[in-house]
Formats: structure tokens, C-alpha cells, sequence
């Protein structure tokens, strides 16, 4: 699913309700006020169904503890071959 800018509301940041979020396997960025050492405040995740033994669904990349509560679409990666001059 591609998803634009122009989705859904959001905040003036640009930050949608995560009840709004794609569950269909997506990556997205998303925030999760309750950040921990292994689940930042701010990463990526997408949204898992897995059906085995013990069936799953929810974030894959997020705690239980820090569960996101906005996301928004990545943005584009960078263009290859292009210099953007600052010496790193």
C-alpha cells in the first residue's frame, strides 16, 4: 500500500492517529510516547498477523510497553549517486 501526505488527518507536524494506520504489512514511521532502550520514540514498524501455534497480531518492531500512538509514511529514499556536499 503507498501511501502519500495527504492520507488521513494529522497534526500540523504531519503525524496521523495511529488508528488511521495501514495494516497490511507496511512499513511506516511511527512515534511511541514510552520510549525503552530497545524501542526508540521514534522508528519504523508495520503492522504483523501471524497465525501459528500462538496466533499474533499487532506491532512488530514495538514493545508492549511502547506502543506507537501516531505514524506517518516514510519519505522517499535517497536518490543514488546524488552528493549533497557536507563532508561526512
Amino acid at each position: 500500500m503507498t501511501m502519500t501526505a495527504a492520507d488521513g488527518p494529522r497534526d500540523m507536524n504531519g503525524w496521523h492517529p495511529i488508528e488511521s494506520a495501514p495494516r497490511d504489512d507496511t512499513r511506516i514511521l511511527v512515534y511511541r510516547p514510552r520510549a525503552s532502550e530497545f524501542c526508540p520514540n521514534v522508528g519504523v514498524d508495520r503492522w504483523r498477523m501471524i497465525n501459528c501455534k500462538k496466533p499474533y497480531e499487532g506491532w512488530a518492531m514495538s514493545s508492549t510497553v511502547s506502543q506507537p500512538t501516531h505514524w506517518m509514511p516514510l519519505p522517499p529514499p535517497p536518490q543514488e549517486g546524488r552528493s549533497f556536499g557536507g563532508g561526512f
